[in-house]
């Protein structure tokens, strides 16, 4: 290990003796001040990076959670007029919408939804596919009990978007 010192007074480099070669690197690295203003940003950046996949998928969900109790009536019932289009970018076309109702051996109504879809050029392989939903109904008061992810799709292409 060596101390570096500066090659000039204004220059924007440091020359550093390591190891028995020199080496140059900016004054500013050299600043702690610096140093840790780095790491922070470093580790921010980290975390939304990290967090930004699952903030979406857990967001949706929580959208889906607030419509127990409600009247499926204040839901689309009907098909998409803008299906098949792109609907963000050249990653995500919109679905279907409500594509059947099925009646469950509880007698409670079954409403099936296609809400979107990852095209699989998307750069997350994981959140490739379609966002099929229910919402499970009671019929006598047309309130939803329940939801949740319909076969045949993939729940992590089910996420709001940035």
């Amino acid at each position: 290990m060596g101390y570096c010192r500066c090659a000039q007074y204004f220059s924007p480099l440091l020359n550093c003796r390591l190891g028995g070669r020199n080496v140059y690197k900016s004054i500013w690295c050299n600043i702690p001040v610096f140093e840790q203003f780095k790491k922070i940003i470093a580790s921010i950046f980290l975390l939304f990076f990290l967090s930004g996949c699952t903030v979406g998928h857990k967001d949706y969900q929580r959208y889906l959670n607030m419509n127990i109790g409600e009247n499926i009536n204040n839901q689309k019932l009907s098909k998409s007029p803008d299906a098949g289009e792109l609907i963000r970018s050249d990653y995500l076309i919109a679905g279907e919408g409500l594509t059947n109702i099925t009646t469950l051996d509880t007698g409670f109504l079954r409403y099936h939804f296609s809400r979107q879809e990852v095209l699989p050029n998307y750069s997350i392989k994981d959140f490739v596919g379609k966002c099929l939903i229910y919402y499970d109904v009671d019929p006598k008061t047309e309130i939803i009990i329940a939801w949740g992810f319909d076969k045949g799709g993939n729940s992590l292409s089910c996420r709001t978007w940035p």
